[in-house]
C-alpha cells in the first residue's frame, strides 16, 4: 500500500510542478518583512468574506512558483518559500467556515507538499496541524458534505494523507469520494441523472459548483490512476459523462453561460471554461478512462474555438434548454415549483431578483456578447424575462422575498426530437407579474411566444417590458422593417406580432461589479449596451408578444402563428 501511496504522492508533486499562466506582474509585489516576505497588496486580516485575500495570498505564492519551477533562481525560491513561512506564521483567520475548512487547509498542503524538503520539522508540524481543520482525520463536519463542497474535503484529506503518508488516511477519502458518485436522484445535490449539477440545494450550478467539482477530481482521478486507490470504471464514467453529456453543452468558444454558473456569474473571472478544458485532458491520459476519443475530440473543438456541440438538449431535473449549432448557442433558464431559481450570499448576487423565476436567456456566438455585462447591467431587465422597469433600489429592495426560494410556477416541461423542439412554462416573479412563454427551437434559432401578461397590481405606474436581449452593442447594429427587424453582432431580432413593435435603445453604460458583488473593489468600466424588448404598458391584463433570435446568416421562414391561453404554435414555411 505504501508504495502505491508513494507513487501518488510523486505524481502529485510533479502535477503541483507543472508550468502555468504567466506570473510575472506579481514579482514587485514581493517585499521584504523582517526575514520574511509578503504579497504588498494583499491584506491577509481582511474581513472579505467571498473574496478573502487571505487565501488569494496562499494561490499567489503557488502560482509564482508553478511559473517559474523547480529550477528557478535560488534568490526567488527563497522569497516565496518565505512567503509560505510568512502566512505559516501568522495562521490569518476568517470568519467564513469555507477558507477555515476547505480553501486554506487545500491551498496550504498543495504548497507543503512542493517545499517539504525546504522546511523544518517545526514548520511540517504547524502546517499538519492547520491542514488536519480540513482533512476527515481532525473534521467530521468534512466528511458529510456533499456535492463540490464533499469534493474539496476529499481533495484535501488526500494530500494530508500524502504529505503524512497515511494508507487508511488515503482509502477513507478515496471511499467516501466512491460513495457519493452515484447520480443524485430526486432533489439530492450533486451529478443529477440528465448530468447538471445541484448545490445549495436544487439550485442548477452545473458550471459553478459542478465546474469546481470537475476540476477538483480530475487531477485526483489522474494521480490515482493504475494504483489500488484507484476509482471504478462505473464512477470514471460517471464522471466523464457529467462532462461530456453536461458541461460542455453550456459552453461557447470558451466561454460559460452565465446561466449556468448561479451566484458565481457577478464574478469576473467565472466566464472561462477552460477547467473544463484542462480536466478533460487530464481525464484522457487517465488508464482505463471511457470515451477517451471524445474526451480528445472535445479538446481539439475547444483549442481550435469551433463547437464540439451542435444539438439541442433540454435537461429535465434543472429545467434548463441548452440549442447550439455551427454558429449560436442559445439557453433558457425554466423553474417550478420544486427548484430554487437563484441565492445570494456573502454580498454576491444582491441584484439577482430577476433571474430568480426563470425565463432567462442566454445567447452566445463569439463569446463576447455579455462581456463585462454584470458591471452595467440594467438589472430590472435581464435578457428573456418580463418583469418592472425599476430603479436598481427597487430592484435590491426585493432580496428578501427571492433569495434562495423555490418558484411559485408548477408548469415548466418541454419535447425535444431531433434536434428541434419546444419548452413551456408559467411564471410568476414574486410581484403581481405573471404569463406564460412557450420557446420553439429549431435550425435557424427560437422563436418566443408570450401570452396572458398580466399585472394584478393596482395603480401600478411602473412600465413591464418583455426584454429580448441586454447585450453588448455590436458594430453591424442595424434596424430594418420600420424598427420589426433588429440586427446586432452574429443575431437577427424579429418581431412576430403586428400589434406590437420592437423598442431598442443604445448608450455607453459606466458600472461597476461592486454593484452585485461587495467583496469586488469599486473599478468602473464602460461598455456600449443595447436594450431590445416589447413594451406592455403599466397595467397588461391578456398581453402578448411573439419574435425571434435567429443566426444572422439565416432566413426565417414562417406559416402561421397561434399565441393564445390555450394554444402556442409555428407553423414552418
Amino acid at each position: 500500500m505504501i508504495e502505491d501511496l508513494m507513487v501518488i504522492k510523486q505524481r502529485y508533486y510533479e502535477y503541483l510542478w507543472r508550468n502555468v499562466e504567466d506570473a510575472e506582474e506579481y514579482l514587485p509585489l514581493l517585499q521584504n518583512e523582517g526575514d520574511l516576505y509578503r504579497w504588498s497588496d494583499l491584506n491577509c486580516q481582511d474581513s472579505n468574506t467571498a473574496n478573502w485575500q487571505g487565501h488569494t495570498f496562499l494561490n499567489r505564492t503557488r502560482l509564482v512558483l508553478q511559473r517559474y519551477g523547480r529550477d528557478m533562481d535560488k534568490e526567488l525560491f527563497d522569497k516565496l518559500a518565505g512567503a509560505f513561512r510568512y502566512w505559516l506564521k501568522h495562521d490569518f483567520q476568517n470568519t467564513n467556515w469555507w477558507y477555515m475548512q476547505i480553501g486554506v487547509p487545500s491551498a496550504l498542503c498543495d504548497l507543503t507538499i512542493m517545499l517539504e524538503d525546504e522546511l523544518t520539522e517545526e514548520e511540517l508540524d504547524k502546517a499538519v496541524s492547520i491542514i488536519q481543520r480540513g482533512s476527515f482525520s481532525h473534521n467530521q463536519h468534512a466528511y458529510n458534505m456533499t456535492g463540490a463542497n464533499l469534493i474539496w474535503g476529499v481533495w484535501t484529506t488526500v494530500k494530508h494523507a500524502l504529505l503524512v503518508q497515511d494508507c487508511e488516511l488515503l482509502k477513507k477519502a478515496v471511499d467516501r469520494a466512491s460513495y457519493e458518485f452515484e447520480i443524485a436522484d430526486g432533489l439530492k445535490e450533486g451529478v443529477k441523472p440528465d448530468y447538471s449539477f445541484f448545490q445549495h440545494g436544487p439550485q442548477h450550478y452545473t458550471m459553478g459548483y459542478g465546474r469546481s467539482f470537475t476540476e477538483s477530481l480530475s487531477p485526483m482521478v489522474y494521480i490515482l490512476s493504475g494504483t489500488e486507490y484507484q476509482f471504478s470504471k462505473e464512477i470514471l464514467k460517471l464522471l466523464v459523462d457529467f462532462l461530456l453529456e453536461g458541461q460542455v453543452y453550456m459552453i461557447r468558444n470558451g466561454t460559460v453561460d452565465y446561466l449556468a454558473i448561479g451566484r458565481e456569474y457577478c464574478r469576473p473571472e467565472a466566464y472561462t471554461s477552460i477547467a473544463i478544458r484542462r480536466a478533460a485532458e487530464l481525464y484522457s491520459k487517465t488508464s482505463s478512462i471511457p470515451r477517451k476519443a471524445n474526451l480528445e475530440a472535445f479538446i481539439t473543438a475547444y483549442d481550435n474555438g469551433t463547437p464540439y456541440i451542435k444539438e439541442t438538449k433540454f435537461f429535465e431535473d434543472s429545467l434548463v434548454l441548452t440549442h447550439q449549432r455551427q454558429n449560436f448557442y442559445i439557453s433558457i433558464k425554466g423553474l417550478n415549483n420544486t427548484l430554487i431559481g437563484s441565492e445570494s450570499l456573502n454580498g454576491e448576487n444582491i441584484l439577482g431578483y430577476n433571474l430568480s423565476y426563470g425565463t432567462n436567456m442566454c445567447f452566445l456566438s463569439t463569446g463576447k456578447e455579455y462581456e463585462n455585462m454584470p458591471a452595467v447591467w440594467d438589472y430590472s431587465m435581464m435578457p428573456g424575462t418580463t418583469s418592472y422597469i425599476e430603479s436598481e433600489q427597487d430592484v435590491l429592495n426585493r432580496l428578501n422575498i427571492w433569495n434562495s426560494k423555490i418558484g411559485l410556477n408548477d408548469k415548466c416541461y418541454a419535447s425535444i426530437k431531433n434536434g428541434k423542439g419546444a419548452m413551456t412554462m408559467d411564471f410568476d416573479n414574486r410581484d403581481m407579474l405573471t404569463g406564460t412563454v412557450t420557446y420553439i427551437v429549431f435550425d435557424e434559432g427560437v422563436i418566443v411566444l408570450g401570452t396572458n401578461i398580466c399585472c394584478h397590481k393596482q395603480n401600478n405606474d411602473k412600465e413591464i417590458w418583455t426584454t429580448i436581449n441586454q447585450c453588448v452593442l455590436e458594430d453591424n447594429f442595424n434596424v430594418q422593417a420600420d424598427g420589426n427587424v433588429i440586427t446586432n453582432g452574429s443575431f437577427l431580432y424579429i418581431n412576430l406580432d403586428p400589434e406590437r413593435k420592437l423598442e431598442y435603445t443604445y448608450a455607453k453604460v459606466t458600472g461597476s461589479w461592486r454593484r452585485n458583488n461587495k467583496n469586488i473593489p469599486t473599478e468602473t468600466v464602460a461598455v456600449d449596451v443595447l436594450k431590445i424588448g416589447i413594451s406592455h404598458g403599466t397595467s397588461p391584463k391578456g398581453s402578448k408578444f411573439s419574435y425571434a433570435v435567429i443566426d444572422a446568416s439565416k432566413k426565417l421562414e414562417v406559416e402561421n402563428i397561434v399565441n393564445t391561453p390555450l394554444i402556442q404554435g409555428v407553423e414552418f414555411g
